[in-house]
Formats: structure tokens, C-alpha cells, sequence
């Protein structure tokens, strides 16, 4: 049943729902059975919920080597999130699709979209999901030599780290300028 306080609450319920989706990522047929039994709480939002799944869907097929069912999904996503308003699932949508890009080896594609990725992060101020963002870029651009736009994208990310403490992403980030300066 749909009411006021389920319509006010849905940005909080909206926030629980994308962490279920990465729950149940690897288990597409639950996290489909989860999404409708949602959509009868939020029905004027079934489309927005479908993003989550055909997100989830997309990461599931990368992780089991279907990337061209992975890509279809994921573009779904991304049709479903840009006709909603902006947050992080776009930008990691993007981002997946990036990483999608690279490991089929078009490095030049995965660029394109994970500079799409870099300018969704603005609009959500989601730092952490910038700095691997940031970092997914400097690979792609290592891997078409392009070594000074990787080491900006790299210390861009060892910024954000550092400003942050975000210790969790500082190795990978060092890692990668390190690799680039060798």
C-alpha cells in the first residue's frame, strides 16, 4: 500500500534498496522476486527500482563472462537512472560499463564513459566512488599510452585519498602512479 509516509520515506527506503541490489547481485532471480514485491510499496516508481536490477543484472553477467547481455543491462540501467534524478547509481553504472570496456580491450570506449562517470560524481559528491573512477581512467589511459593523462587522473585520486584518509583506496592508488612513473 502506497501512502504519504511510504512517498516521503522512499528516498531512505531508495538508499536500503541499492545496497539489497549489491546483496543480491550474484542471485539475479532473487533480487527480480525482491523488485517486485518492492514495487507494490513505491508503484509510481517501479521504473526507478528497475535500474537496481538491471544494474545488479549487468555486474552479475561481467563476473560470469556474458559481457554482451552485461552491456544491454547496464545501458538499461543507465536509461532507467538518467530518466530519474541524479545519484551515485548512475556514475557506477558508467563506471561498470567502463570496466565492462576494458576488459574487452576498447580502452578508448571505457575513457569515454568513465569521463561520463567522473561528471555524474560531481553532482553527488560521492568521493569514494570518484577515486576509483579516477583510477579506472588512469588504467585505460595507461593501457593506450597515454602516460601524462594517467598520472593526473592517479594523483587526482591520491589527493582525494589523502584529503579523505580514505586508506582503502591509497594502495591502489599508489600502485598505480608508481607503475606509471616506472
Amino acid at each position: 500500500a502506497y501512502s504519504k509516509r511510504n512517498k516521503k520515506n522512499f528516498f531512505v527506503a531508495d538508499q536500503d534498496i541499492q545496497n539489497i541490489s549489491y546483496k543480491y547481485e550474484l542471485r539475479p532471480l532473487e533480487f527480480q522476486q525482491f523488485t517486485n514485491k518492492i514495487s507494490t510499496v513505491f508503484p509510481d516508481n517501479i521504473k526507478y527500482l528497475w535500474r537496481y536490477y538491471y544494474h545488479a543484472l549487468g555486474r552479475f553477467q561481467m563476473f560470469t563472462a556474458n559481457p554482451a547481455n552485461a552491456e544491454k543491462n547496464m545501458l538499461v540501467a543507465l536509461a532507467f537512472s538518467r530518466a530519474n534524478t541524479a545519484d551515485s547509481i548512475e556514475s557506477s553504472i558508467l563506471n561498470n560499463l567502463g570496466i565492462l570496456y576494458q576488459n574487452d580491450g576498447n580502452h578508448t570506449k571505457a575513457v569515454s564513459f568513465l569521463q561520463d562517470a567522473i561528471r555524474e560524481t560531481e553532482k553527488t559528491d560521492d568521493e569514494l566512488l570518484r577515486v576509483n573512477i579516477l583510477l579506472n581512467i588512469s588504467y585505460s589511459y595507461r593501457m593506450i599510452n597515454q602516460f601524462r593523462k594517467a598520472k593526473l587522473f592517479t594523483q587526482e585520486a591520491i589527493d582525494i585519498c589523502e584529503r579523505m584518509k580514505a586508506m582503502k583506496f591509497l594502495p591502489r592508488a599508489l600502485s598505480a602512479h608508481s607503475s606509471i612513473l616506472i
